[in-house]
Parts: C-alpha cells; sequence; structure tokens
C-alpha cells in the first residue's frame, strides 16, 4: 500500500481542467505538424514518439498531473524539436501552472527540471530568445505557483544559477537580460517571503554565547598597508580601479 504522502503527490487533473489541457495538447501538436520532419514520419511511419505522446492527452481520462506533464516535458528536453515546438511547450506549461490545471510539487518539480534544462535546434537570433523569454515566462509560473518555493533548495538554486548565467551571456539582448533580470527579481521575492514566514525559535531556546578574548587582541586588526590618515590615496597609487 502507498504512504500517504505518495497518495497525496499523484494528484489527479482536476475534471474542470481536461479541456483546457486538451486545448493545449492541440496547439502543441498543430505546431508540430507544421514541420517537415514530423509531418512526414507521421505519413510514412505512423506518429512520431514525440508527437504522439501529445495526441494521447487527447484521448486520455482520468489523468494524473505527472502524466499529463510528461509529454510537454519530452517536447521541452527532445534534441529533435524547433524552437516554435519548445516555445509551444513552454506557453502550454505557464498555462497550465497559472490555472492551478497543475499544482502537486511533484509535477512542478519535474516541469521546472525540464524548463531549466530545455533545447531546441538554433535558428534566427530573435526567434531564438523568444522561445527563452518563453522559457523565463514559464519559471516565474512555477516558482511563483503556491507550492513554488516548497520544491526543494536544489531545484531552486539550480534555476537561480540559471537565469544568472543568462544576465552574465554577453549574446543576450537588451530586451532579454530585462525580462532575466524581472524573472529573477519576482523569483527571490517569493523565495524570500516564503523564509519569513517559517517558524523561529522561542527567545527560551536561544543559546547565550559569550564570547571573551585577551583585552591585548583585537578582532579585526587593521591591515598593516594602509596608508597614514591624510594621505592622499589616488596620487599614491596611480592605477585606475576596476569593478569585476
Amino acid at each position: 500500500m502507498a504512504a500517504p504522502h505518495e497518495q497525496a503527490e499523484r494528484e489527479k487533473v482536476p475534471m474542470s481542467c481536461m479541456e483546457m489541457l486538451r486545448e493545449e495538447a492541440i496547439a502543441v501538436s498543430t505546431v508540430m505538424r507544421q514541420n517537415t520532419r514530423f509531418a512526414l514520419t507521421s505519413r510514412v511511419k505512423g506518429e512520431h514518439e514525440l508527437l504522439k505522446g501529445v495526441t494521447d492527452i487527447l484521448r486520455g481520462h482520468d489523468l494524473t498531473e505527472e502524466e499529463a506533464v510528461a509529454p510537454f516535458i519530452a517536447v521541452m528536453v527532445s534534441s529533435e524539436t524547433t524552437g516554435s515546438m519548445t516555445g509551444a511547450a513552454l506557453a502550454a506549461t505557464t498555462r497550465l501552472v497559472d490555472s492551478q490545471a497543475v499544482s502537486s510539487q511533484l509535477a512542478l518539480q519535474q516541469l521546472l527540471q525540464a524548463v531549466v534544462s530545455c533545447q531546441f535546434e538554433e535558428t534566427d537570433r530573435s526567434d531564438d530568445e523568444l522561445v527563452i523569454m518563453q522559457m523565463l515566462e514559464a519559471v516565474t509560473a512555477i516558482v511563483t505557483s503556491p507550492k513554488g518555493t516548497a520544491l526543494g533548495s536544489e531545484c531552486l538554486v539550480h534555476t537561480v544559477e540559471t537565469l544568472l548565467r543568462l544576465l552574465a551571456e554577453p549574446r543576450c539582448s537588451t530586451l532579454l537580460r530585462h525580462s532575466a533580470f524581472a524573472s529573477l527579481g519576482k523569483m527571490l521575492r517569493r523565495i524570500f517571503t516564503d523564509l519569513q514566514s517559517l517558524p523561529h525559535p522561542e527567545e527560551d531556546d536561544k543559546v547565550d554565547v559569550t564570547l571573551t578574548m585577551s583585552p591585548s587582541v583585537t578582532a579585526f586588526p587593521p591591515p598593516s598597508d594602509l596608508p597614514p590618515a591624510g594621505a592622499n590615496v589616488g596620487e599614491e597609487a596611480g592605477t585606475p580601479v576596476e569593478v569585476v
């Protein structure tokens, strides 16, 4: 018999959200069928595995959230998909999370890991950046969702690191950099807001530790190479200061 917490994690997609789920599956499969590779495979060998996974949602009933998001995850992480396909799956992810059609901790964690590691064939720079912006929207939707900050520190730290690397990428346009900065700000505000709500130890439980040191020892001794008071540091150094 499954443990109670395992049963709770395997939540079903609400019946009220099944129609939205099917609409997102139709949107993603339509984009995939516009690609010659997937259209040709469908005519000759039957539906491509990735496309079949998405269209199976249309025939599915009483799906768990993990079963519902698995086809979208497969599209996002596949190296065979184009930017438009990945973007469609990312847009579907954002809408499903925002509507709380997907809200379990396990499904959200799987989605977040897929979103930050999504890949696609590079084409035009502006089109590629549009997909990355959709990735930022999906990441923000997941982390700022009601259970977003409960996804585990390792998962959240990896997500923040991904956005920081994006901000440091010199090839990013100004618009993409601003979008990444805005997404990072929303995520961090949510994370630190939840940290403030965590229970704090009572005053009686705190350990009173008194540090004593010899009067002849200072905690932070001044560096020996500091110039004397009143000296002109700029003229003495003669070198510019570079902010790294």
